[in-house]
């Protein structure tokens, strides 16, 4: 059964941190996230963390990326990452009108 803060595409499990690969953690507060751009290098894995701070259910979603973390208050996700192409993606709080008060961000991939 999905939760509220699911969509049909979120069934799939983030991949499992990496040992050894840098963690960069993102904090969720209620309505921010921080920081709120990252930026990583193309080709290297990562264990990008969410760590909500908040009082209320809280996700990190790069839609682009094929990312989707989701944190209760207190708790705190991981997965691995690694990104080949270069760019721009939007990250975002999907929980309906999260992203409208503010949780939003950017990470930026950079060549190697």
């Amino acid at each position: 059964m999905m939760g509220w803060w699911q969509t049909a595409d979120s069934d799939t499990q983030p991949t499992p941190p990496v040992a050894g690969a840098p963690t960069v953690e993102v904090e969720a507060t209620d309505f921010a996230f921080q920081p709120d751009r990252l930026t990583i290098e193309a080709d290297k894995t990562i264990n990008l963390t969410l760590v909500n701070q908040g009082r209320l259910v809280h996700d990190l979603s790069i839609p682009e990326l094929n990312v989707h973390l989701v944190a209760r208050p207190g708790e705190a996700t991981a997965t691995a990452l690694t990104v080949t192409q270069p760019g721009e993606y939007q990250m975002l709080c999907t929980i309906p009108g999260h992203a409208e008060a503010g949780m939003v961000g950017l990470i930026v991939i950079r060549a190697p």
